[in-house]
């Protein structure tokens, strides 16, 4: 952010009131927009629900849903909805959430949700959508950060395949 302020330092003129007030008109815009991007304490932003992802791979992780925060202290949670294209998932090992500020990669493993899976085949159609959420994780940041809603299994594909959408929420918690 660049603010245009006129000086005379040197030049022998003193400054006229029309550039006295430019300058004092500058700064306070400059002020301003740095005030507007500093969020308060207490402010919460979210992202709307995902589009549903492709196909996923089992084993690989993938980026949910993403959410930019600026600095300060912010508890962020998110959930994961799990679901069918069209038919069964023969069976899941296991179904894992969680929240990092690094792209396809889980953090703590107290920052993560792994629901153990059975050899149970799931079916979307008939018994609906599988909702998970990652715990509540707190981010001290320096700079905007990009958050990232992760997801990954381990599972067997029947004729179908998973897939997984999701949705972030953060509460500004400190500066």
């Amino acid at each position: 952010m660049t603010t245009t302020i006129v000086t005379r330092a040197g030049k022998g003129a003193e400054l006229t009131f029309a550039e006295i007030d430019a300058n004092f008109t500058n700064l306070k815009a400059t002020a301003d927009a740095a005030a507007s991007a500093v969020a308060a304490i207490g402010a919460a932003t979210d992202t709307a629900i995902s589009a549903h992802s492709a196909a996923m791979t089992s084993g690989v992780a993938i980026n949910v849903q993403t959410l930019s925060l600026g600095v300060g202290q912010w508890e962020v949670t998110g959930i994961v909805q799990w679901y069918t294209d069209t038919s069964a998932i023969t069976s899941f090992s296991a179904l894992r959430t969680g929240l990092s500020s690094t792209s396809l990669t889980f953090g703590d493993t107290y920052d993560q949700l792994v629901i153990p899976g059975g050899s149970a085949a799931y079916n979307h159609a008939s018994v609906g959508p599988i909702v998970t959420s990652a715990p509540a994780v707190h981010f001290s940041l320096a700079t905007t950060t990009t958050i990232y809603l992760l997801a990954f299994s381990y599972f067997t594909v029947g004729t179908g395949s998973l897939n997984a959408a999701g949705k972030i929420h953060a509460v500004k918690v400190g500066n």
